[in-house]
C-alpha cells in the first residue's frame, strides 16, 4: 500500500453496485404503488442506476435504466410524465 494509499478494485466497485442497485430498484418498486408523488424519486433512482452501470460497462443494466429514465421523462424532468 504505497503512501498509505488503499488499493480499490474493480470486485469492491462491483460489489459496492450490487448494494446500491438492490437499494434503488426496492425503491422503484415501492414508487410504483405512489406514481405521481414518486415520479422524481424514480426518475433519480433510473438515473443513478445508468450512471453506475455505466461506470463498470454493465451495458444491459444501462440500457434498462435509460429506458426507463426516457419513460420518466427525459433529462431533468419539470413534472411527472403525461401517462402518469
Amino acid at each position: 500500500m504505497p503512501h498509505g494509499r488503499a488499493t480499490v478494485t474493480a470486485a469492491d466497485f462491483t460489489e459496492l453496485f450490487g448494494a446500491e442497485a438492490a437499494d434503488h430498484l426496492a425503491q422503484l418498486r415501492r414508487l410504483c404503488h405512489e406514481p405521481v408523488a414518486g415520479w422524481h424519486a424514480a426518475f433519480v433512482a433510473a438515473h443513478t442506476l445508468k450512471g453506475s452501470a455505466a461506470m463498470l460497462d454493465l451495458r444491459g443494466i444501462r440500457d434498462v435504466a435509460a429506458h426507463l429514465e426516457r419513460l420518466l421523462g427525459g433529462d431533468a424532468p419539470a413534472g411527472p410524465p403525461a401517462w402518469l
